[in-house]
């Protein structure tokens, strides 16, 4: 697509205003959400899923020291094309994604439902984005391990964390 303003069904999109202002919007949870959005809509519907505009928001955030909502991006792109490929080019500078044509339109729906009520970038929208998850089941044995060797790190004897334990299993 040569055009830089996509048609939706609902609207148009002009990629480049919905990008200068997620940028200038980073420290707005809520705004850079709605701009995500937009932003998604047209790679959506743009030419063979042309990723350079999320994959610039992505390197725009991380320049700007904005890990969580790198992070967050990243994560809503990979809520929404079920084989998305992210990675760093050779020179490590940008990030590269591969998004393929598997696009989860129930993702979609959710991640603008969140937009619509307003959900921050960097706490629930990625959660409602994702929908519900299967939690693996906690195996309390390699859990309890696990707290264990760490808190002997911090100085705790074995003995006075089972005492801990079982002190607190009694009342």
């Amino acid at each position: 697509m040569t055009n830089a303003t996509t048609t939706t069904a609902t609207n148009t999109i002009d990629i480049a205003s919905a990008i200068k202002s997620f940028n200038t919007s980073l420290g707005n949870g809520k705004e850079a959400a709605t701009y995500l959005c937009k932003i998604v809509e047209w790679t959506i519907n743009g030419v063979d899923t042309d990723s350079t505009k999320l994959s610039g928001i992505i390197d725009k955030a991380e320049r700007e020291g904005d890990t969580n909502a790198a992070r967050a991006i990243r994560s809503v792109v990979g809520s929404i094309w079920t084989s998305a490929k992210a990675s760093k080019s050779k020179d490590k500078r940008s990030t590269v994604l591969k998004l393929g044509n598997e696009v989860d339109g129930d993702a979609l729906d959710r991640l603008i439902e969140a937009q619509g009520k307003g959900l921050s970038l960097r706490s629930t929208l990625v959660k409602h984005v994702k929908g519900d998850t299967d939690k693996a089941p906690v195996e309390l044995s390699k859990w309890a391990a696990s707290q264990i060797k760490r808190k002997e790190k911090e100085g705790f004897s074995r003995a006075a964390l089972i005492a801990a334990l079982q002190g607190v299993s009694e009342n």
